[in-house]
Protein backbone atom coordinates (compact mmCIF):
# COMPACT_ATOMS: atom_id res chain seq x y z
CA UNK A 1 0.00 0.00 0.00
CA UNK A 2 1.06 3.66 -0.72
CA UNK A 3 1.95 6.31 1.97
CA UNK A 4 -1.69 7.45 1.48
CA UNK A 5 -4.37 4.40 1.47
CA UNK A 6 -7.52 4.54 -0.73
CA UNK A 7 -10.94 4.32 0.40
CA UNK A 8 -14.35 4.27 -1.25
CA UNK A 9 -17.24 5.19 0.59
CA UNK A 10 -20.22 3.65 -1.54
CA UNK A 11 -23.71 4.99 -0.76
CA UNK A 12 -27.31 3.56 -2.60
CA UNK A 13 -29.37 5.75 -0.10
CA UNK A 14 -30.02 9.67 0.01
CA UNK A 15 -29.21 9.72 3.62
CA UNK A 16 -26.21 9.11 4.98
CA UNK A 17 -23.01 10.16 6.94
CA UNK A 18 -21.88 13.20 4.41
CA UNK A 19 -19.83 14.51 7.22
CA UNK A 20 -17.35 11.12 7.46
CA UNK A 21 -15.25 11.74 3.91
CA UNK A 22 -13.64 15.23 5.66
CA UNK A 23 -12.91 13.39 8.64
CA UNK A 24 -10.93 10.52 6.73
CA UNK A 25 -9.44 13.01 4.73
CA UNK A 26 -8.14 14.80 7.73
CA UNK A 27 -6.60 11.87 8.78
CA UNK A 28 -4.82 11.32 5.54
CA UNK A 29 -6.67 9.06 3.40
CA UNK A 30 -7.33 9.35 0.22
CA UNK A 31 -11.31 9.32 -0.50
CA UNK A 32 -13.44 8.31 -3.20
CA UNK A 33 -17.73 8.78 -3.29
CA UNK A 34 -19.60 6.37 -5.02
CA UNK A 35 -23.41 7.29 -4.58
CA UNK A 36 -26.40 9.00 -5.91
CA UNK A 37 -26.33 12.52 -7.67
CA UNK A 38 -29.30 13.20 -5.55
CA UNK A 39 -27.88 11.97 -1.98
CA UNK A 40 -25.97 14.16 0.94
CA UNK A 41 -22.51 12.40 0.32
CA UNK A 42 -22.82 13.78 -3.36
CA UNK A 43 -23.04 17.13 -2.06
CA UNK A 44 -19.78 17.35 0.08
CA UNK A 45 -16.91 18.47 -0.91
CA UNK A 46 -14.28 16.72 0.93
CA UNK A 47 -13.21 13.68 -1.86
CA UNK A 48 -10.70 12.77 -4.12
CA UNK A 49 -12.43 10.86 -6.34
CA UNK A 50 -16.25 11.13 -7.06
CA UNK A 51 -18.04 8.86 -9.14
CA UNK A 52 -21.84 9.17 -9.75
CA UNK A 53 -23.90 6.63 -10.08
CA UNK A 54 -27.18 6.03 -12.30
CA UNK A 55 -30.96 5.99 -11.26
CA UNK A 56 -30.62 1.95 -11.85
CA UNK A 57 -30.66 -0.38 -8.77
CA UNK A 58 -30.33 -3.62 -10.40
CA UNK A 59 -27.55 -5.96 -8.79
CA UNK A 60 -25.66 -6.90 -12.29
CA UNK A 61 -25.25 -3.15 -12.95
CA UNK A 62 -24.15 -1.97 -10.23
CA UNK A 63 -21.65 -5.14 -9.73
CA UNK A 64 -20.48 -3.85 -12.97
CA UNK A 65 -20.07 -0.09 -12.13
CA UNK A 66 -18.23 -0.91 -9.02
CA UNK A 67 -16.15 -3.12 -10.90
CA UNK A 68 -15.26 -0.46 -13.10
CA UNK A 69 -14.31 1.97 -10.38
CA UNK A 70 -12.26 -0.43 -8.61
CA UNK A 71 -10.07 -1.83 -11.62
CA UNK A 72 -9.61 1.99 -12.54
CA UNK A 73 -9.05 3.81 -8.74
CA UNK A 74 -7.31 0.28 -7.30
CA UNK A 75 -8.66 1.20 -3.33
CA UNK A 76 -7.59 -0.74 -0.44
CA UNK A 77 -10.74 -0.58 1.39
CA UNK A 78 -14.62 -0.44 0.65
CA UNK A 79 -17.04 1.22 3.31
CA UNK A 80 -21.08 0.81 2.77
CA UNK A 81 -22.50 3.94 4.37
CA UNK A 82 -26.28 3.04 4.59
CA UNK A 83 -27.81 -0.02 5.45
CA UNK A 84 -28.61 -0.38 1.15
CA UNK A 85 -25.55 -0.35 0.24
CA UNK A 86 -23.81 -2.41 3.14
CA UNK A 87 -26.62 -5.55 2.94
CA UNK A 88 -25.86 -5.35 -1.37
CA UNK A 89 -22.04 -5.44 -0.79
CA UNK A 90 -22.55 -8.50 1.93
CA UNK A 91 -24.64 -10.37 -0.76
CA UNK A 92 -22.48 -9.51 -3.90
CA UNK A 93 -19.48 -11.02 -1.55
CA UNK A 94 -21.29 -13.70 -0.46
CA UNK A 95 -21.91 -14.56 -3.94
CA UNK A 96 -18.97 -13.81 -5.82
CA UNK A 97 -16.62 -15.87 -3.20
CA UNK A 98 -17.75 -18.88 -4.38
CA UNK A 99 -17.71 -17.56 -8.24
CA UNK A 100 -15.10 -15.69 -9.00
CA UNK A 101 -11.55 -16.39 -7.73
CA UNK A 102 -9.17 -13.57 -8.59
CA UNK A 103 -12.11 -10.89 -8.84
CA UNK A 104 -10.86 -7.37 -7.68
CA UNK A 105 -13.94 -6.03 -6.58
CA UNK A 106 -14.79 -9.61 -4.39
CA UNK A 107 -11.65 -9.26 -2.88
CA UNK A 108 -11.81 -5.99 -2.03
CA UNK A 109 -15.41 -6.41 -0.16
CA UNK A 110 -14.54 -9.69 1.46
CA UNK A 111 -11.11 -7.50 3.00
CA UNK A 112 -13.50 -4.85 3.90
CA UNK A 113 -16.62 -6.77 5.36
CA UNK A 114 -15.07 -9.53 7.31
CA UNK A 115 -18.13 -12.49 6.91
CA UNK A 116 -20.06 -11.00 4.24
CA UNK A 117 -22.90 -13.01 5.87
CA UNK A 118 -22.62 -11.72 9.65
CA UNK A 119 -23.75 -8.15 7.73
CA UNK A 120 -26.34 -9.64 6.86
CA UNK A 121 -27.81 -10.57 9.98
CA UNK A 122 -26.53 -7.81 11.92
CA UNK A 123 -28.82 -5.83 9.30
CA UNK A 124 -32.01 -8.07 10.51
CA UNK A 125 -33.50 -6.65 13.65
CA UNK A 126 -34.72 -10.47 15.05
CA UNK A 127 -31.08 -12.07 14.02
CA UNK A 128 -29.41 -9.38 16.21
CA UNK A 129 -32.02 -10.11 19.19
CA UNK A 130 -31.11 -14.02 18.77
CA UNK A 131 -27.49 -13.64 18.39
CA UNK A 132 -27.56 -10.75 21.83
CA UNK A 133 -29.81 -13.32 23.49
CA UNK A 134 -27.11 -16.39 22.98
CA UNK A 135 -24.21 -13.67 24.46
CA UNK A 136 -26.62 -13.23 27.77
CA UNK A 137 -26.58 -9.33 26.84
CA UNK A 138 -29.65 -7.54 28.29
CA UNK A 139 -32.10 -7.15 25.31
CA UNK A 140 -35.91 -6.23 25.55
CA UNK A 141 -38.01 -9.25 25.28
CA UNK A 142 -38.90 -9.77 21.79
CA UNK A 143 -41.01 -12.06 19.60
CA UNK A 144 -42.27 -11.69 15.54
CA UNK A 145 -45.46 -10.98 15.19
CA UNK A 146 -46.90 -12.28 11.30
CA UNK A 147 -49.82 -10.43 11.81
CA UNK A 148 -51.96 -7.47 14.08
CA UNK A 149 -54.01 -10.51 15.65
CA UNK A 150 -50.85 -11.72 16.59
CA UNK A 151 -49.50 -8.59 18.00
CA UNK A 152 -52.40 -7.85 20.06
CA UNK A 153 -52.87 -11.79 21.23
CA UNK A 154 -49.07 -11.50 22.58
CA UNK A 155 -50.08 -7.91 25.05
CA UNK A 156 -52.93 -9.86 26.34
CA UNK A 157 -50.21 -13.46 26.45
CA UNK A 158 -46.83 -12.54 27.98
CA UNK A 159 -46.24 -8.01 27.12
CA UNK A 160 -47.97 -5.08 28.33
CA UNK A 161 -49.04 -1.53 26.56
CA UNK A 162 -47.29 0.10 25.37
CA UNK A 163 -45.03 -2.08 23.11
CA UNK A 164 -42.47 -1.11 20.23
CA UNK A 165 -42.79 -2.38 16.69
CA UNK A 166 -40.77 -2.02 13.86
CA UNK A 167 -39.51 -4.12 10.90
CA UNK A 168 -36.78 -5.98 10.90
CA UNK A 169 -34.93 -3.52 8.24
CA UNK A 170 -35.20 0.12 8.67
CA UNK A 171 -33.16 2.68 9.32
CA UNK A 172 -33.40 6.10 10.98
CA UNK A 173 -36.59 5.76 13.11
CA UNK A 174 -38.51 4.97 10.42
CA UNK A 175 -41.06 1.39 10.55
CA UNK A 176 -40.56 1.87 14.05
CA UNK A 177 -43.64 2.51 16.83
CA UNK A 178 -44.75 3.06 20.05
CA UNK A 179 -48.13 0.96 20.33
CA UNK A 180 -50.65 1.81 23.36
CA UNK A 181 -53.62 0.30 22.33
CA UNK A 182 -55.10 -2.53 19.96
CA UNK A 183 -55.83 0.32 16.99
CA UNK A 184 -52.52 1.73 16.73
CA UNK A 185 -51.36 -1.74 16.45
CA UNK A 186 -53.50 -2.36 13.86
CA UNK A 187 -52.68 0.94 12.24
CA UNK A 188 -48.79 -0.06 11.37
CA UNK A 189 -49.69 -3.40 10.29
CA UNK A 190 -51.86 -1.59 7.83
CA UNK A 191 -48.62 0.41 6.96
CA UNK A 192 -46.15 -2.01 7.23
CA UNK A 193 -47.20 -5.43 7.45
CA UNK A 194 -47.17 -8.46 4.88
CA UNK A 195 -50.76 -7.96 3.59
CA UNK A 196 -51.63 -8.02 -0.31
CA UNK A 197 -51.86 -4.40 -1.13
CA UNK A 198 -52.90 -3.89 -5.23
CA UNK A 199 -51.31 -0.15 -5.06
CA UNK A 200 -47.55 -1.95 -3.92
CA UNK A 201 -47.88 -4.38 -6.10
CA UNK A 202 -48.29 -2.45 -8.95
CA UNK A 203 -45.31 0.43 -7.79
CA UNK A 204 -43.19 -2.87 -7.55
CA UNK A 205 -43.75 -3.78 -10.94
CA UNK A 206 -43.22 -0.24 -12.16
CA UNK A 207 -39.98 -0.06 -10.28
CA UNK A 208 -39.09 -3.44 -11.47
CA UNK A 209 -39.52 -2.23 -16.02
CA UNK A 210 -37.71 0.62 -14.70
CA UNK A 211 -34.60 -0.65 -13.52
CA UNK A 212 -35.35 0.48 -10.01
CA UNK A 213 -36.00 -2.70 -8.21
CA UNK A 214 -33.49 -4.77 -6.40
CA UNK A 215 -33.67 -8.42 -6.95
CA UNK A 216 -33.90 -10.55 -3.57
CA UNK A 217 -30.55 -12.22 -4.27
CA UNK A 218 -28.51 -9.23 -4.40
CA UNK A 219 -31.17 -7.32 -1.29
CA UNK A 220 -33.16 -8.58 1.29
CA UNK A 221 -36.55 -7.51 1.53
CA UNK A 222 -37.48 -8.75 5.23
CA UNK A 223 -41.02 -7.13 5.55
CA UNK A 224 -41.45 -9.09 9.05
CA UNK A 225 -42.56 -7.43 12.13
CA UNK A 226 -40.93 -7.74 15.42
CA UNK A 227 -42.95 -7.01 18.89
CA UNK A 228 -40.45 -5.98 21.78
CA UNK A 229 -41.62 -4.91 25.20
CA UNK A 230 -41.14 -1.06 25.50
CA UNK A 231 -38.11 -0.01 28.20
CA UNK A 232 -38.57 3.75 28.98
CA UNK A 233 -35.24 5.35 29.05
CA UNK A 234 -32.79 7.56 26.81
CA UNK A 235 -31.15 6.65 23.63
CA UNK A 236 -28.17 5.81 23.56
CA UNK A 237 -25.22 4.69 20.55
CA UNK A 238 -22.34 2.80 20.05
CA UNK A 239 -20.03 3.84 16.76
CA UNK A 240 -17.19 1.01 16.49
CA UNK A 241 -14.74 0.33 14.32
CA UNK A 242 -14.16 -3.59 13.74
CA UNK A 243 -11.52 -5.15 11.88
CA UNK A 244 -12.27 -9.18 11.78
CA UNK A 245 -14.51 -8.78 14.88
CA UNK A 246 -11.97 -7.59 17.10
CA UNK A 247 -13.57 -4.22 18.53
CA UNK A 248 -10.35 -1.58 17.67
CA UNK A 249 -12.35 1.42 19.04
CA UNK A 250 -15.62 2.57 20.39
CA UNK A 251 -17.47 6.52 20.45
CA UNK A 252 -20.10 6.32 23.01
CA UNK A 253 -23.04 8.88 23.38
CA UNK A 254 -26.41 9.11 25.08
CA UNK A 255 -29.29 11.33 23.54
CA UNK A 256 -30.06 14.54 24.98
CA UNK A 257 -32.81 15.22 22.46
CA UNK A 258 -34.49 13.57 19.73
CA UNK A 259 -36.50 14.78 16.17
CA UNK A 260 -38.93 14.50 15.27
CA UNK A 261 -39.87 11.24 17.79
CA UNK A 262 -38.96 9.61 20.77
CA UNK A 263 -37.80 6.65 18.11
CA UNK A 264 -36.07 9.12 15.82
CA UNK A 265 -32.40 9.78 15.84
CA UNK A 266 -31.23 11.69 18.32
CA UNK A 267 -30.48 15.81 17.49
CA UNK A 268 -28.12 16.25 20.84
CA UNK A 269 -25.92 13.68 21.95
CA UNK A 270 -23.74 13.47 24.69
CA UNK A 271 -20.71 12.03 23.51
CA UNK A 272 -19.00 9.90 27.11
CA UNK A 273 -17.51 6.79 28.20
CA UNK A 274 -20.13 4.27 28.84
CA UNK A 275 -18.17 0.39 29.87
CA UNK A 276 -21.00 -2.19 29.52
CA UNK A 277 -22.03 -0.88 26.15
CA UNK A 278 -18.78 -1.34 24.64
CA UNK A 279 -18.24 -4.54 26.25
CA UNK A 280 -21.74 -5.90 25.22
CA UNK A 281 -20.55 -4.59 21.80
CA UNK A 282 -16.74 -6.08 21.51
CA UNK A 283 -19.03 -9.32 22.48
CA UNK A 284 -21.18 -9.37 19.29
CA UNK A 285 -18.46 -8.45 17.35
CA UNK A 286 -16.58 -11.06 17.96
CA UNK A 287 -19.46 -13.82 17.12
CA UNK A 288 -19.59 -12.13 13.72
CA UNK A 289 -15.81 -10.85 12.56
CA UNK A 290 -17.17 -8.07 10.88
CA UNK A 291 -14.72 -5.22 9.79
CA UNK A 292 -15.39 -1.62 9.04
CA UNK A 293 -17.60 0.73 10.71
CA UNK A 294 -20.42 -0.70 12.34
CA UNK A 295 -22.93 1.10 14.87
CA UNK A 296 -25.26 -0.38 17.85
CA UNK A 297 -28.44 1.50 19.40
CA UNK A 298 -29.80 1.00 22.67
CA UNK A 299 -31.54 2.35 25.38
CA UNK A 300 -30.55 3.74 29.21
CA UNK A 301 -33.12 2.52 31.70
CA UNK A 302 -33.54 4.39 34.98
CA UNK A 303 -31.47 2.15 36.66
CA UNK A 304 -28.27 2.74 34.48
CA UNK A 305 -28.62 -0.62 32.50
CA UNK A 306 -28.22 -0.76 28.60
CA UNK A 307 -30.34 -2.75 26.43
CA UNK A 308 -29.15 -3.71 22.88
CA UNK A 309 -32.02 -2.86 20.61
CA UNK A 310 -30.73 -3.15 17.19
CA UNK A 311 -27.07 -3.00 14.74
CA UNK A 312 -26.53 -0.65 11.62
CA UNK A 313 -23.30 -1.92 9.85
CA UNK A 314 -22.21 1.31 8.82
CA UNK A 315 -21.40 4.57 9.97
CA UNK A 316 -23.51 6.83 12.07
CA UNK A 317 -24.03 10.58 12.64
CA UNK A 318 -21.60 10.78 14.89
CA UNK A 319 -18.79 8.76 13.49
CA UNK A 320 -17.31 11.98 12.24
CA UNK A 321 -16.72 13.45 15.87
CA UNK A 322 -14.53 11.14 16.95
CA UNK A 323 -11.38 12.93 17.05
CA UNK A 324 -12.81 16.22 18.91
CA UNK A 325 -13.92 13.79 22.47
CA UNK A 326 -10.43 12.38 22.00
CA UNK A 327 -11.26 8.76 20.36
CA UNK A 328 -10.31 9.32 16.53
CA UNK A 329 -11.86 6.49 14.93
CA UNK A 330 -10.52 7.67 11.87
CA UNK A 331 -6.98 7.56 12.88
CA UNK A 332 -7.36 4.68 14.04
CA UNK A 333 -8.98 3.50 10.16
CA UNK A 334 -6.48 4.88 8.58
CA UNK A 335 -3.58 2.51 10.05
CA UNK A 336 -6.39 -0.26 10.15
CA UNK A 337 -6.09 0.06 5.85
CA UNK A 338 -2.56 0.62 5.55
CA UNK A 339 -1.54 -2.14 7.37
CA UNK A 340 -0.02 -0.90 10.36
CA UNK A 341 -0.24 -1.03 13.94
CA UNK A 342 -4.05 -0.04 14.97
CA UNK A 343 -3.36 2.28 18.33
CA UNK A 344 -6.01 1.85 21.19
CA UNK A 345 -7.82 4.09 22.32
CA UNK A 346 -8.86 6.01 25.35
CA UNK A 347 -12.23 6.59 27.06
CA UNK A 348 -11.95 10.68 25.60
CA UNK A 349 -13.70 13.15 27.13
CA UNK A 350 -17.20 13.94 27.96
CA UNK A 351 -18.71 16.89 25.00
CA UNK A 352 -22.14 17.49 23.96
CA UNK A 353 -23.31 17.82 20.72
CA UNK A 354 -26.17 19.93 18.63
CA UNK A 355 -26.59 18.23 15.33
CA UNK A 356 -26.98 20.22 12.28
CA UNK A 357 -30.26 21.43 11.24
CA UNK A 358 -31.86 18.59 13.48
CA UNK A 359 -31.71 20.67 16.44
CA UNK A 360 -32.85 23.83 15.44
CA UNK A 361 -35.54 22.44 13.83
CA UNK A 362 -36.78 20.83 16.92
CA UNK A 363 -36.50 24.14 18.72
CA UNK A 364 -35.35 27.29 17.08
CA UNK A 365 -34.56 28.84 20.71
CA UNK A 366 -32.99 25.74 22.00
CA UNK A 367 -30.44 26.03 24.97
CA UNK A 368 -28.21 23.52 23.51
CA UNK A 369 -27.99 25.45 20.19
CA UNK A 370 -25.25 27.61 22.70
CA UNK A 371 -24.66 25.29 25.52
CA UNK A 372 -23.46 22.47 22.98
CA UNK A 373 -21.02 22.54 20.41
CA UNK A 374 -23.60 23.45 17.36
CA UNK A 375 -22.18 21.18 14.51
CA UNK A 376 -22.58 22.98 11.46
CA UNK A 377 -20.38 21.96 8.50
CA UNK A 378 -19.48 25.85 7.67
CA UNK A 379 -17.00 25.12 5.33
CA UNK A 380 -19.14 22.45 3.03
CA UNK A 381 -22.09 25.15 1.84
CA UNK A 382 -23.15 22.98 -0.73
CA UNK A 383 -24.20 20.15 2.26
CA UNK A 384 -25.71 22.90 4.42
CA UNK A 385 -27.52 24.03 1.69
CA UNK A 386 -28.96 20.06 0.70
CA UNK A 387 -29.37 19.64 4.84
CA UNK A 388 -31.60 22.64 4.81
CA UNK A 389 -33.56 21.70 2.09
CA UNK A 390 -34.52 18.29 2.91
CA UNK A 391 -38.32 17.64 3.42
CA UNK A 392 -39.56 17.89 7.47
CA UNK A 393 -40.27 14.19 8.63
CA UNK A 394 -44.12 13.54 8.29
CA UNK A 395 -46.35 11.75 10.27
CA UNK A 396 -46.56 8.86 8.16
CA UNK A 397 -42.78 8.17 7.64
CA UNK A 398 -43.99 6.71 11.50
Amino acid sequence: MGQMPKVILLGLENYGSARLPKELQRAGIQVALVCRPQSFLAKTRFYDERFLLGPRNHGPGLICALGKVVSAWRPDWLQPMDDRAALFCARVAAWGRGQQSGNPLIELLIRSLGRPESVVAAGDKWQTFLKAKQLNLPVPPSQLCGTAADAIQLVSREFEYPIVLKRLNGHAGLAVQLCRNADEIKRFYARHGDRPNPWKTLCRWRERLRGRYFHRRWLPDNSHILASRYIPGRPAMVQALAHQGKLLGALTAVAEQTYPRAFSPASVVRLAAHPAMQKAVASILGEWGISGWVSFDFVIDEAGDAWLLECNPRPIPIAHLGHRSGVDLAAQFHALVSGQPVPPLGHGQEIVVAHFPKEQRRDPHSHWLKAAFHDIPEDDPDLVAALLAEPLPRDSDA
